[in-house]
């Protein structure tokens, strides 16, 4: 019968704990605020000088001029020279001379056409 009492007792605790923390934390996230001090309220952010009536941040347009000239500056990969390979990823010599292909020129177009990718026609 005591340890009966005890344990109810303790539960009793742990549910009155739970409703007084609930109700302080419910209770402090109240604020009250008069309609008149909304009607004040006419920018938002950072002012320069803290909190008055100083000119906001960024409210002063600064103007920006953009050079026409100045391009992004992209990668382009090589190309893949489109050689023939074998069932194990090796180049296929045999394929390549049969079909008369020359593996310089191949590799030199690949960069070539690359490098021609990459540049942009100018305006004239």
């Amino acid at each position: 019968m005591k340890v009966n009492f005890l344990s109810q007792l303790g539960k009793q605790l742990t549910v009155t704990r739970v409703i007084f923390f609930g109700l302080l934390v419910f209770l402090s996230g109240c604020q009250s605020t008069s309609s008149n001090q909304l009607s004040r309220v006419t920018t938002v952010g950072p002012s320069i000088s803290g909190p008055s009536n100083a000119s906001l941040k960024g409210t002063s347009e600064k103007p920006y001029s953009y050079d026409g000239r100045v391009f992004m500056d992209v990668a382009i990969p090589v190309f893949d020279p489109g050689f023939p390979l074998t069932k194990n990823g090796q180049i296929d010599d045999e394929e390549m001379v049969e079909q008369d292909i020359w593996p310089q020129v191949r590799r030199l177009e690949a960069n070539r056409f690359a490098i021609e990718t990459k540049k942009i026609p100018s305006k004239n």
